[in-house]
């Protein structure tokens, strides 16, 4: 149980961040298309670090790995306080990547060996993601400094509460660098998707807090569109055993998505709505789908997979932003859609056709 909470928990946190920090940026003067650069570059980090996380779990164990990973969280959630221009800002929000690169696969890679389904993993980080939602509007507001530190002291107590999960500093077996390597071969088109729905939802995250703001749209849009999308995606995790087999269809999942690049231009609350709903579902679809087959590996190697899972998420989270940022320059309403488009082409590619070919040549 503590698992999950920490989860759900640690969830809350990391979806409050990104539009947080999105806003916060824009109040100290920094431009649109370098706060797509600051989340992609802190992303590529988070990227390259969550494969290799499982050096620090063979070590030293996964409890106090995610115990220092979470101090490591309250450090930079601190640090933010302080951070006023684009180097200082980009700093932290590196050394905050750093901390979930290393946290989340430790998480995984326990959840599951103590027996954990990706049902339940799923709906409690997605649960911690929907209260996140609910307080995203009304915290965009709020003098930061004190937000900033309040998410510091929440991360210090999460951090004390991992030291009461099993495990001591028992050290856990080490996946090898084959592991890595054979895992992107095996099964390439379950990266593609966890890739391809981190690319809109980074995006997502970190623009369209922008276009509330300086589009001057009510600051309660945020809390609608981010409280259904993960709502949505929620009910899917929730459900997914029984879903018809059409709804576990890559295509099914980019359909629902597609409906994300209206998003930028509607001002309806309703159409916001319909929306949300329509793209947090065909999140869902690619998550489980993806999450599924990390944990469907052998178990030797499931630590591995996970960090590949979460090393695919991290390249979406910098490859979306980065778009957005760039395509922002020349119309905001398009960053969004610019990254939905980038996303569905993404997961469209026979990664693993590709593959048996390269395999055969």
């Amino acid at each position: 149980m503590i698992t999950y909470f920490l989860s759900f928990a640690a969830s809350i946190i990391q979806v409050l961040y990104i539009p947080i920090l999105s806003v916060y940026a824009l109040e100290i003067g920094i431009k649109t298309h370098e706060i797509g650069f600051i989340s992609g570059i802190a992303a590529l980090t988070y990227a390259l670090t969550a494969p290799f996380s499982h050096l620090s779990a063979g070590k030293i164990g996964e409890k106090w790995t995610i115990a220092y990973s979470l101090a490591l969280l309250s450090i930079s959630c601190a640090l933010l306080i302080f951070a006023r221009e684009i180097i200082s800002l980009t700093l932290v929000v590196i050394f905050t990547l750093f901390a979930y690169a290393v946290f989340w696969p430790a998480l995984e890679s326990l959840i599951s060996r103590e027996g954990g389904s990706v049902s339940s993993f799923a709906t409690s980080w997605s649960s911690g993601a929907l209260v996140a939602s609910l307080l995203t509007g009304p915290l965009m507001a709020v003098p930061k400094a004190p937000l900033f530190a309040a998410l510091s002291l929440f991360s210090g107590v999460l951090s004390l509460i991992s030291l009461r999960l099993k495990g001591g500093k028992k050290a856990v077996d080490l996946p090898r660098v084959e592991d890595l390597i054979k895992g992107l071969k095996d099964i390439p088109e379950a990266w593609a998707w966890a890739f391809s729905y981190a690319i809109f939802q980074g995006a997502l995250y970190t623009f369209y807090p922008v276009v509330i703001e300086l589009r001057k749209l009510p600051e309660w849009y945020a809390s609608l569109a981010f409280f259904l999308m993960v709502g949505a995606r929620t009910l899917i995790f929730s459900i997914k055993e029984k879903l018809p087999r059409i709804l576990h269809s890559l295509y099914s999942g980019l359909a629902l998505l597609s409906s994300g690049i209206l998003l930028s231009i509607v001002h309806n609350p309703f159409l916001i709505a319909i929306l949300s709903t329509l793209f947090g579902a065909g999140i869902g679809i690619l998550y489980a789908e993806s999450l599924s087959r990390a944990f469907s590996s052998k178990f030797e190697k499931r630590s591995a997979y996970t960090g590949l899972f979460e090393s695919s998420v991290g390249f979406g989270y910098m490859v979306g932003p980065i778009v957005a940022g760039l395509i922002s320059t020349l119309c905001l309403e398009a960053a969004i859609p610019a990254a939905a488009i980038t996303s569905i082409l993404i997961a469209c590619i026979p990664w693993s056709r590709l593959c048996k070919s390269s395999k055969n040549s």
